[in-house]
C-alpha cells in the first residue's frame, strides 16, 4: 500500500525531467563567476566572460547568450553567418543547418535586431532540432564602438513548440555579473 505513493512520486519526478523546461517547474537561481541565471533545478551552464550556454541535465534543451566587440561595423547577417559557421548556435555539433525564416532587421535605441528560425541535425545525438536566434548589432560611428549580442534557444523538433516559452524565459533571466579587474 505504501509503495503506490512512492511510485507515483517517482513517476511525477520523471515526468518533470522528460517534459523539459515546459514542465512549469520553479526556476532556481544559479550563480557563477560571471553570470547569474534562473533555470530549472539540475540545469547546468558552460560560460566565459563573453557568453553562457545553459542546458537541461541531458543536454537536450539549450539556451545561450553572448556578446562581442568588433573593430569594424557589422550587420545582422554577418553575425548570423559567423555564429552558424563557428558552432555558436548549439552546444552540440550541428550538420545540415538551414535557416527556415529570417525576419527583417528592425531598429531600436542604439542598434538593430534580426530574428531567425533555424533547423539542424545534432550529429552526436542523432537528433533534429529547431531553434531561434536573436542578433542585436550595435554600430556607433561617432565613437567607433561596434559589436553584437546574441541569444539562441534550441530544442528537439517534436518538443520545440512546447518548450519555446520556457526557454525564452530562461534567456530573459540571464544577467552578467560585473567584476572589477582586481578580482
Amino acid at each position: 500500500m505504501k509503495r503506490f505513493p512512492v511510485a507515483l512520486s517517482l513517476l511525477a519526478a520523471l515526468a518533470l525531467v522528460v517534459a523539459g523546461p515546459a514542465s512549469g517547474a520553479q526556476l532556481k537561481r544559479h550563480e557563477s563567476r560571471w553570470w547569474v541565471w534562473y533555470g530549472p533545478p539540475g540545469w547546468v551552464s558552460a560560460e566565459s566572460a563573453n557568453g553562457i550556454d545553459i542546458t537541461s541535465p541531458t543536454g537536450v534543451f539549450h539556451a545561450g547568450y553572448g556578446w562581442s566587440s568588433s573593430a569594424f561595423p557589422l550587420n545582422n547577417g554577418e553575425v548570423r553567418d559567423y555564429l552558424a559557421s563557428s558552432g555558436g548556435l548549439d552546444v552540440h555539433p550541428l550538420a545540415r543547418l538551414s535557416f527556415l525564416r529570417t525576419g527583417r532587421a528592425f531598429s531600436f535605441a542604439g542598434g538593430t535586431r534580426q530574428v531567425s528560425v533555424f533547423r539542424a541535425y545534432r550529429t552526436n545525438r542523432r537528433q533534429w532540432i529547431k531553434g531561434i536566434l536573436k542578433v542585436d548589432v550595435f554600430n556607433d560611428e561617432s565613437t567607433g564602438s561596434y559589436g553584437f549580442a546574441a541569444s539562441v534557444t534550441g530544442a528537439p523538433l517534436r518538443e520545440f513548440r512546447a518548450s519555446r516559452s520556457a526557454l525564452d524565459r530562461i534567456v530573459k533571466l540571464i544577467f552578467f555579473k560585473p567584476r572589477s579587474p582586481w578580482e
